[in-house]
């Protein structure tokens, strides 16, 4: 009897033993996967601020290559911090998007010129590619379905802005701005 109760009770053992196994691994399973999660929130997190600062180091280049070009890229960051308070002002608009117009195609570094471009209605559905050329300088990119500017052509390997449009029958639609 005492032998059959220890066979029992070891047989009971090694088939409940591998379910607690099971259960740790989906628990530690579980708190990788957050981990994994609040990692790669970090690291986007991240990449924005990289990107930021290379938008900063550029603007202070800008600024000592060429200062004209830096009074008007602060003149348009002053029309559209403007603009966001007083969306509806005409004569504001008017005026960012000419000087958004002449940045994007001087130097097609200027970011807040594509902003401007978007809010301002100078980027719009149906937009031929020809024209947003003409608007924007040369595409840095051309896929089958779209077509893309890079904030920092040169350094592709990096995270940065990036201006984009899908591909359609009647044009360039989609336009938008991310992160690459």
């Amino acid at each position: 009897m005492r032998n059959l109760l220890l066979g029992t009770l070891c047989l009971t053992t090694l088939a409940v033993a591998p379910r607690n196994a099971v259960a740790v691994a989906d628990v530690q399973t579980e708190q990788l996967q957050a981990k994994v999660k609040q990692l790669e929130a970090q690291v986007k997190s991240l990449q924005a601020e990289v990107a930021r600062l290379k938008s900063l180091l550029e603007s202070a280049k800008i600024t000592k290559e060429n200062p004209k070009a830096a009074a008007e890229a602060r003149r348009l960051a002053d029309l559209y911090r403007a603009l966001q308070k007083d969306p509806r002002n005409r004569d504001l608009r008017e005026r960012a998007l000419v000087l958004a117009k002449k940045l994007a195609l001087a130097r097609p570094l200027y970011r807040i010129a594509w902003h401007v471009l978007l809010t301002g209605g100078a980027l719009m559905d149906s937009m031929s590619l020809a024209d947003a050329e003409k608007l924007l300088g040369p595409r840095t990119d051309d896929t089958k379905g779209s077509v893309g500017w890079y904030f920092n052509p040169n350094h592709r390997l990096h995270v940065a802005p990036y201006l984009t449009a899908q591909k359609t029958q009647h044009g360039l639609s989609g336009w938008k701005i991310v992160n690459r």
